[in-house]
């Protein structure tokens, strides 16, 4: 732990004040948020179940920007990422005789879950951003016996409200969706029920970002 944040003050500190990473950026972005699952029943296509549950998400970035000249442009710059985070991964579905009912979810499973993928940032001078991001996500957990894989996509709104030249903190609004595959070794380690075919979840998370870098 003492070398992990031993390593990170160092990052933040040469994206700060070296010259030679003018255009480097380091992102740290904690995420609370509300996901709902989506279990696909195949010949029943999609149905989402009224079950939410927390998610927390540590995103990190880090890339470099480019400033844009045009003092006529509303956007200011553009930055190419590096994205990854942790975030775990969660499982809820419902039986099929209470699709139509009231649902009764009785599966409820977690595994650890670590992303990583490719993200640009919008920069705009009157403070907003918009962010764009999308990758792979894999879980694990012990009793699995092979890593669950997935993909996400994710939206980012933002607006700074404090900033200097090398150090920036916004507000932050998430809009992500997620789909997994599983091994069928695995099935009945993550679902109670027959019948699934694919799982997936949307949700929306709210956050606090702190970039560091021009």
């Amino acid at each position: 732990m003492k070398k992990n944040i031993l390593l990170l003050s160092m990052i933040i500190t040469i994206l700060s004040v070296n010259s030679l990473f003018a255009g480097f950026q380091f992102h740290i972005n904690p995420k609370l948020g509300i996901e709902q699952g989506i279990a696909n029943y195949g010949s029943l296509s999609s149905m989402t179940n009224n079950a939410y549950y927390y998610k927390e998400d540590l995103n990190f970035q880090m890339g470099y920007g480019f400033e844009l000249n045009n003092e006529e442009n509303a956007l200011k710059g553009i930055a190419l990422l590096f994205d990854f985070g942790f975030t775990p991964i969660n499982f809820i579905t419902m039986p099929l005789e209470q699709i139509n009912k009231n649902p009764q979810f009785i599966s409820t499973a977690t595994a650890n879950g670590i992303y990583t993928g490719l993200a640009i940032n919008f920069d705009f001078r009157n403070n907003f951003l918009l962010g764009l991001a999308s990758g792979a996500k894999f879980g694990f957990r012990k009793d699995l016996k092979e890593a669950i894989i997935g993909g996400y996509g994710r939206i980012t709104l933002g607006y700074k409200f404090f900033k200097t030249e090398k150090v920036a903190i916004s507000a932050m609004f998430d809009i992500a969706g997620e789909g997994f595959t599983y091994s069928d070794a695995d099935y009945y380690k993550l679902f109670t029920v027959d019948g699934i075919e694919g799982y997936g979840n949307y949700s929306i998370s709210f956050g606090m970002g702190f970039q560091f870098g021009k």
